[in-house]
């Protein structure tokens, strides 16, 4: 089933089928503002370890077991959701449609989100590896492949893709004009921007001085 969309919010339309995730009502809100929370944490952690994080500590591992557990219940909430065909302008109920859209766009990123990078580096041992980086990737010795590790530390940041809809959310529940929630989305931006690069760019000068 579809429902094509003029002047309807996104927000206001109601789904179709028993199966569908809500798009608004009290559910939709808790959620919303539950999942806020978790990318924030998500975005600004991840950016942060890649930075300077050298051996995960314990701390680091029960973090990404908690963001696994919490990003489980929102990967498979992805084949339930509608969302909008921007093609067509069609609201999609269907759960084939719905399935083929995610597997195609974000489903592969986000199975590879929840493999525990920092669990195995934080047990691999550097004198167990060998000089073959693909018997050491076979053997998950992160240890031995730190360039790997960043990156797919790098590919968890696909969780956090949300906070921007999840942060305007949150602002159009507050009485406020249009223009100032425009005001606060570019000074969050903007923010994060200043934490990625302050990030970055001690790792990068600090990385210089030690050589």
């Amino acid at each position: 089933m579809t429902l094509i969309l003029k002047d309807i919010k996104y927000e206001d339309v109601k789904p179709s089928r028993w199966y569908n995730w809500p798009l608004s009502g009290k559910v939709h809100t808790l959620y919303s503002y539950w999942m806020l929370a978790n990318t924030i944490v998500e975005a600004l952690s991840l950016v942060a370890r890649i930075a300077f994080e050298d051996k995960p500590n314990y701390y680091s591992v029960y973090l990404e077991t908690c963001m696994n557990f919490v990003f489980i219940f929102d990967f498979f909430k992805n084949f339930i959701t509608p969302f909008k065909d921007e093609t067509t302008n069609h609201m999609e109920f269907n759960f084939k449609v719905i399935s083929k859209h995610y597997i195609k766009s974000w489903m592969v990123f986000d199975v590879i989100a929840f493999f525990p990078v920092t669990y195995f580096r934080s047990i691999s041992k550097y004198e167990e590896g060998t000089k073959n980086d693909l018997q050491n990737l076979l053997h998950l010795n992160f240890e031995r492949l730190p360039k790997v590790y960043m990156l797919l530390l790098f590919l968890q940041l696909v969780r956090a893709r949300d906070v921007g809809k999840y942060l305007k959310f949150m602002l159009s529940k507050f009485e406020m004009k249009h223009q100032s929630q425009s005001i606060l989305m570019t000074f969050f931006t903007l923010s994060y921007i200043l934490h990625v690069s302050g990030c970055f760019w001690y790792a990068t000068t600090g990385a210089t001085r030690s050589v």
